[in-house]
This record gives C-alpha cells, structure tokens and sequence, in this order.
C-alpha cells in the first residue's frame, strides 16, 4: 500500500489534501498580519510583525507610567492632569489637598 501510494504521487495521482483545524494537509503560507482565515498558516514574518506590534503597545500593568507625552495624551482624551506637590502663593506654601480644602470653602 505505501509503495502504491509512492507510485501514485510520483506520477501526480494523488491528489493531498488540504490541511483544517481538524485534519492535517497542505497549507498555504500567508504574511498577512490582519487575517482571520483558519486555512492559511503564519510565516516567522507574518509572527514577527505582529510580536513587534505587541511590544511597542502600552502595558496594563503600568498603569500609564509607559505614555510617553503625558500632557499631550491627557489633552487628546479631553482630561485634566492631577497636581501633586505643593502652591507656592505670596502667603506661603499650601500642600495640593490644603490648596483643594481652600477651594473648595
């Protein structure tokens, strides 16, 4: 049987088939890197490119520390940007929460 099907592939009469998620085959490669297709296969490329993608997005577990131009960012989302330090007034220093209480009188 396996020289049969040796035979026939040298001389083109087997057809493979083609690979699923369910059945090994023949696949088609693809650098796409915004496929959603289940019947074509990643080059090292394709994985690279997204990888690199990945790496360069902001991390959750930095909580915002990673957003380089700050003030830019809170001006795009139409945020303010919190103070925390002291106000310098002709009466003195006011630490941020006093200068609040004051405000807020």
């Amino acid at each position: 049987k396996a020289v049969k099907a040796a035979y026939d592939l040298a001389n083109g009469k087997y057809t493979a088939q083609d690979a699923t998620t369910a059945q090994k085959g023949i696949i088609q490669l693809s650098s796409a890197t915004n496929s959603t297709s289940e019947t074509l296969a990643a080059t090292p490329k394709a994985v690279k490119a997204a990888n690199d993608n990945a790496e360069k997005r902001l991390q959750k577990d930095q909580n915002g520390a990673d957003i380089p131009g700050k003030d830019t960012f809170t001006k795009n989302i139409g945020a303010c940007r919190a103070f925390g330090g002291s106000v310098s007034t002709t009466t003195g220093n006011w630490t941020t929460a006093q200068f609040i209480e004051w405000l807020d009188s």
